[in-house]
């Protein structure tokens, strides 16, 4: 595995991308973080639900 301690100073450690390529990139990063979201937002709704519904469910048992 080469690292960017192993390149000669004149070589660049990464290829550089046309600006078509770039702006695909930078798409599906985008896209990949707005699923990654979406998921995160599902999963904390889940839990609130199912914390609702555990607390619902003792609500009328509690002595006054």
């Amino acid at each position: 595995m080469t690292t960017t301690s192993d390149l000669p100073d004149n070589e660049p450690a990464a290829e550089t991308l046309s600006p078509a390529a770039e702006a695909e990139r930078k798409r599906r990063q985008r896209s990949r973080s707005i699923a990654i979201a979406l998921i995160l937002v599902a999963v904390v709704g889940i839990f609130y639900a199912i914390t609702i519904v555990q607390i619902g469910g003792t609500i009328g048992t509690r002595p006054l």
